[in-house]
């Protein structure tokens, strides 16, 4: 999507607290990744790290043409009340000010400068406030204490008059994969496999939102003077910029993660800030972003670029010892918990039309609804197309059992094979089962959490009782 606006002043607020990678490595008498870590003290969370910012941000701003606030986070410190009204309220802005929470993906913070952009460009908000912070906290001796780390930016977007960087175009794409996730009643995210990861979740999404940002700016590759890329590793951008033809010594923009560890929804956005620090009127930069898919942004430097506000924040850091860290956070307990099920990323992947929105095959010539992932019709064996076919949620019970040494919190555990209107079959749990179902009942089909494999949530539908309509 093409925009009008551009980033008019930008803050930073990383912690003064560093936690070494060597100091890690030594506590658990394992390899890691060279270079060091910002963690917050005892005093600091997500909002005192978005207030920060934003107050360097506002210092020379007329806070009245700030008419949106958007604040974007993965742990935030409410989970029912709103961190962007109560930032606008303490910064000093109107209670008219449109106010918005972003959350739930480390796409979040590109996600709230996308909003912001369509915002201003759409002449909603004169300008608007963006603030990413995040404070992710990882399980102590995992491979992710070599990686996570906390801080927070802000930047104002406006009209692009007067912009140091006009924001040329923006565009996303949405996947859904679970390669890194925290549930709500968790402290630390997981990972899945990682090979996965970068295969799967990672690479695809990156190089869809790349060819398109630059077929959509008409920019060649050698036209890219600074390309900023989230990594959820060491590699893994370096990888896919490298297949594309980018050189990364000249190109390759990433002065954030050495010193600062990944940020989560903030880190895009500090990123890109400072790169734009370091840049020129004129320079082009491409702002790749990552998490539940993937996001690109294009701007073009419309000014010199007078600020080093990266720079001095990060002449502030002091490097704290490991075992300080761990008591001022009580990072030593674990309550993650799995049940003892199974889960398969690559399974997964391979099933999810199914399994997330009920897509299945229908043969061209035979018309069999086909739900397993076939390359053909195991009915009439003709080579032909099959083409896609969304079941109906609504069905007929064929049959009916009802599992009694299952471990289920409300036994015994019904099992029905669902004959689904329309065409197909499923045998599914059943749901909400007041009384047994039986042959015959209709049931309609509900999306339900099957169980808690891998220490996260895995979903898949389940049946119950059709509800009877009283006349």
């Amino acid at each position: 999507m093409s925009s009008d606006c551009g980033i008019h002043g930008w803050g930073f607020a990383i912690p003064r607290r560093r936690l070494s990678n060597q100091a890690v490595q030594e506590a658990w008498n394992r390899p890691g990744f060279p270079g060091s870590r910002a963690v917050t003290g005892p005093d600091e969370d997500s909002l005192t790290l978005g207030m920060q910012a934003a107050l360097q941000v506002i210092a020379d701003t007329d806070e009245s043409k700030i008419e949106g606030l958007i604040f974007a986070s993965t742990t935030s410190v409410f989970a029912e009340k709103s961190c962007a009204v109560l930032l606008g309220t303490a910064l000093g802005l109107t209670n008219q000010t449109r106010c918005i929470d972003v959350g739930g993906s480390l796409r979040a913070g590109s996600i709230a400068l996308e909003t912001a952009c369509d915002l201003v460009t759409g002449g909603s908000c004169r300008s608007v406030l963006v603030i990413a912070a995040d404070q992710r906290f990882s399980q102590p001796g995992s491979p992710d204490e070599f990686l996570f780390g906390h801080a927070g930016v802000a930047l104002l977007v406006g009209r692009k008059e007067g912009a140091t960087a006009q924001i040329l175009a923006h565009c996303q794409h949405a996947s859904s994969q679970f390669d890194t996730w925290r549930t709500i009643d968790s402290r630390f995210p997981r990972a899945s496999d990682q090979r996965f990861a970068r295969q799967g979740a990672y690479a695809q999404p990156m190089q869809d939102v790349l060819t398109r940002i630059l077929k959509t700016t008409g920019w060649q590759i050698s036209d890219v003077d600074k390309i900023v890329p989230y990594s959820p590793d060491v590699k893994s951008a370096s990888r896919l910029l490298k297949k594309n033809g980018f050189d990364l010594k000249r190109q390759y923009c990433d002065l954030a993660s050495p010193q600062l560890g990944l940020t989560g929804a903030a880190h895009l956005l500090v990123m890109l800030c400072a790169a734009i620090e370091k840049s020129a009127r004129g320079e082009r930069i491409l702002a790749l972003g990552y998490g539940d898919g993937a996001s690109a942004c294009a701007l073009q430097m419309d000014a010199d670029c007078e600020s080093s506000f990266f720079k001095m924040a990060l002449k502030q850091g002091y490097d704290i010892p490991y075992n300080r860290f761990l008591a001022l956070h009580d990072l030593l307990a674990s309550d993650d918990v799995s049940d003892g099920g199974f889960t398969s990323e690559i399974m997964e992947e391979r099933n999810k039309p199914l399994w997330l929105s009920l897509a299945a095959k229908r043969c061209r010539s035979c018309g069999a609804v086909i739900a397993l992932p076939l390359p053909g019709c195991p009915h009439c064996q003709e080579p032909t197309e099959l083409q896609e076919f969304f079941l109906s949620r609504t069905g007929t019970v064929f049959s009916v059992t009802h599992e009694h040494y299952y471990p289920t919190p409300e036994p015994p555990l019904g099992m029905a094979t669902v004959n689904l209107d329309g065409g197909g079959r499923l045998t599914l749990q059943v749901a909400d089962e007041n009384k047994p179902l039986q042959v015959g009942d209709r049931v309609e089909l509900v999306w339900r959490r099957l169980h808690k494999a891998g220490c996260r949530p895995n979903y898949f539908w389940k049946c119950r009782a059709l509800a009877k309509l009283e006349k």
